[in-house]
């Protein structure tokens, strides 16, 4: 479970087992690359993807991802217009067989099989005012009626099935039914942000980034830990910040403007966010946290209300949910009583 974008502590360099490869798709190669600082965690090595149609214009990409050792890491940076859906594929596998840690970036257009391609790594970052485009696969079939037919019933089961694994829980069921039919659908930065958990390089966050803190998730309500009944939402990165904002507020003249409930905002590793007031949590809410989760939550809560990291063992799910809603009562009453 991740509150915020993972700012990776990039660890010390040691001999690589593969350097840097001389290709100008791969951006900066060699020693440059080493200091390459793009407003993101330092990567060793970026790579670009624009149209995804010859195969062999991207085994060497292909093959640099498959090699990463695991204190490596890439950034491949996706402006395509879409292409050949195999291709996507075999970068999907790539990224399963890789040890190094992998981010997906998207910039510009992401369409069609470029949008496979952003979704297979398991940390995606966007560009601001980026798009992206869903739709059902497109080709065509020649020679024997029978073998046609036999092709073109069975592109139907595996592009339909591809579309499911992919697309569910991004795309709605009426979105995914729609692309079936052979409509598209189209999303903004901000659609894919809310619905993966993904972080938006925007000019905050890359401040943010460059000062050395956490990036915020996208949130249209704007509450990590944060405090409503202000003339906006505050989002806090740390328990620092959000009792300076909360001391800030209360000393406003207007009653209206104090704030009225401090609110836990948690990014689940499946992409998954969920709000929770800390002053009413309560075992609904709770309900569909695996006990895992639970802990998790937790140590985050205990964390926010002592300031002391605790390591949570207990399995007992009654128990981790009753000291939950307790953490939340005692940090609701800790800044706002």
């Amino acid at each position: 479970m991740n509150k915020f974008y993972n700012n990776r502590r990039q660890p010390e360099r040691s001999e690589k087992a593969v350097e840097p490869m001389q290709n100008k798709m791969f951006g900066m190669p060699g020693g440059i690359m080493e200091t390459y600082s793009y407003p993101a965690p330092v990567m060793d090595h970026v790579i670009y993807i624009d149209d995804l149609e010859d195969l062999q214009d991207h085994l060497s990409r292909l093959q640099l991802i498959r090699m990463l050792q695991p204190d490596d890491s890439i950034r491949i940076i996706i402006n395509s217009p879409g292409g050949c859906v195999n291709i996507a594929m075999a970068y999907l596998q790539a990224m399963r067989e890789s040890q190094g840690h992998v981010v997906t970036h998207a910039e510009g257009m992401v369409c069609s099989a470029g949008t496979i391609l952003w979704l297979g790594s398991k940390e995606r970052t966007l560009s601001p005012n980026c798009e992206f485009m869903f739709h059902n696969y497109q080709g065509g079939t020649f020679g024997d009626g029978a073998n046609m037919h036999d092709q073109v019933t069975f592109f139907k089961r595996h592009f339909d099935r591809l579309i499911d694994k992919m697309y569910t829980g991004v795309l709605t069921e009426e979105e995914i039914a729609k692309i079936k039919g052979g409509g598209q659908v189209w999303l903004n930065e901000e659609d894919m942000a809310e619905r993966t958990g993904a972080i938006i390089l925007n000019e905050e966050n890359i401040a943010r980034i460059q000062a050395g803190q956490q990036a915020l998730p996208f949130n249209k309500d704007r509450g990590v830990l944060g405090e409503e009944g202000l003339p906006e939402v505050h989002q806090c990165n740390s328990m620092e910040e959000l009792v300076k904002a909360i001391h800030e507020a209360k000393a406003k003249d207007r009653e209206e403007d104090h704030p009225k409930d401090v609110y836990l905002n948690l990014l689940m590793d499946d992409g998954r966010n969920f709000k929770l007031s800390v002053a009413t949590l309560s075992e609904e809410e709770l309900k569909d946290f695996t006990v895992a989760e639970l802990r998790e939550i937790l140590v985050q809560l205990h964390d926010a209300l002592t300031g002391e990291k605790i390591e949570v063992k207990d399995n007992n799910r009654g128990r981790l949910v009753k000291k939950i809603i307790k953490a939340g009562k005692d940090l609701h009453d800790k800044l706002l009583g």
